[in-house]
């Protein structure tokens, strides 16, 4: 049996596909491909911030997934370009393969239908592995209606974008799918910030401008241009957070948790 916060997978139509054991063809993929948008559909991202003072969007996990895949291939273009026209040799003649960048982006959520959102803050705080090595037996739970090479095709997709794994450490495409993951939750966080959710700011972008520092200066230059002119005004959220964090806190007990339960 599946499981997603305690209860059975998040939509039924998946859960009843994949407990009828059939395999994917042409009369029985609409349901099954329509049971995963919907399973990705019902898993909504950034509930410890909703609980704190509410969300401009309460998104989900597939419009989060879209609006990925569009970022990704606009980061992956710009890159090599950004070295075409400066002369340099493309990462050694082989430019960015921004098709296998854009599958990346499509599947890297696929897991929490079943397992559900875990915020990036508390990964980093528990280090990934168990998070990750569960929405990977999510995973290929999900695929397994699949045939074999695809599952095996997918799976290798997958692991690039493990958090810690030795595919997201080594491969060049994974480091950059990385970069672009921490640029959409600065993006979030700015757009937030900008309409008065200040609780947006810490951990996003104490977190994700150093590792956007650190890929930017040492491998994927372009990246400076996207991020580096709103630094000052994401640093300038923090200082305001800070200022009214017991205003915060306040809010958060009011919606029920507990003080020393704050997580900022």
């Amino acid at each position: 049996m599946l499981f997603y916060k305690g209860k059975t997978v998040s939509d039924e139509r998946l859960k009843s596909f994949l407990e009828s054991g059939e395999e994917v063809n042409l009369g029985n993929i609409f349901e099954y491909l329509q049971g995963m948008a919907e399973g990705m559909e019902g898993v909504v991202r950034w509930e410890k911030r909703e609980n704190i003072a509410g969300q401009s969007v309460r998104e989900n996990d597939l419009q989060h997934t879209f609006k990925t895949v569009f970022l990704t291939i606009i980061c992956a273009v710009t890159e090599n370009e950004w070295r075409k026209k400066r002369g340099l040799l493309p990462f050694g003649k082989v430019q960015l393969d921004v098709g296998l960048l854009a599958m990346m982006a499509l599947v890297h959520d696929i897991g929490e239908i079943i397992k559900g959102d875990m915020p990036h803050f508390e990964k980093i705080k528990e280090g990934g592995a168990s998070q990750t090595e569960d929405e990977l037996t999510a995973f290929k739970e999900i695929i397994k209606p699949l045939p074999g090479k695809i599952q095996e095709y997918l799976l290798l997709i997958y692991r690039r974008t493990m958090f810690k794994s030795d595919l997201c450490i080594k491969d060049r495409e994974a480091r950059f799918f990385n970069a672009v993951e921490n640029l959409g939750h600065l993006k979030r966080a700015i757009h937030e910030c900008r309409l008065g959710h200040l609780h947006f700011a810490p951990k996003c972008l104490e977190l994700h401008i150093p590792v956007l520092d650190k890929y930017s200066w040492n491998e994927f230059p372009s990246l400076k241009d996207w991020y580096k002119p709103f630094v000052e005004e994401a640093i300038d959220y923090l200082r305001q957070f800070q200022e009214k964090r017991e205003e915060y806190i306040a809010e958060f007990v009011r919606r029920g948790g507990k003080r020393e339960d704050f997580p900022f």
